[in-house]
């Protein structure tokens, strides 16, 4: 029951091993018990990049779909969900998060980055050709015709390949 002192026994292991993310997963909980959000997230970010580092992307993406669940730092979140799913060999899902990272980009007018988040989710999964079909909607957004344009032509070639003519 003693929060304050379980927080600073915490810290404590934090400045002893600054390298083991439970602990940090550990503070994380603690600090989202207390009501301290975004010292939370940060704490939650830092676990997961520690799990990254030591190649434990399983655990570093478990972390992150626990900070959705918690609403902490979305648009962060959507991206290092995507990062670490092309690590893990994971095309499939990488592009479902860089497509959902883009969604967030767009409600918050960062057009210009939703338009690199797409072109990641593309590339990860070149069988989503969705991908660079909302990425020529996301340049109609911003005006640039000829970007569109030019991708919309690569959607009806990425189309064509795959022999589903009447999407191209």
């Amino acid at each position: 029951g003693d929060l304050p002192g379980a927080l600073a026994e915490y810290e404590k292991l934090i400045a002893a091993d600054a390298t083991d993310p439970y602990t940090y997963v550990l503070l994380a909980d603690l600090l989202y018990k207390m009501g301290e959000h975004p010292k939370a997230g940060e704490r939650y970010l830092i676990a997961a990049s520690c799990y990254e580092q030591a190649g434990l992307f399983k655990n570093a993406i478990a972390v992150g779909k626990k900070m959705l669940r918690l609403a902490l730092s979305p648009g962060t979140v959507l991206e290092r969900l995507a990062t670490l799913h092309a690590l893990d060999g994971l095309p499939t899902e990488a592009s479902l998060y860089y497509t959902q990272y883009a969604e967030h980009l767009v409600r918050e007018s960062k057009v210009k980055e939703a338009a690199g988040a797409l072109r990641k989710a593309f590339e990860c999964s070149p069988d989503n050709v969705k991908a660079l079909e909302r990425l020529a909607e996301v340049y109609s957004l911003i005006e640039d015709d000829a970007a569109c344009a030019r991708t919309l032509a690569e959607a009806a070639a990425c189309y064509a390949r795959t022999g589903q003519l009447g999407e191209a």
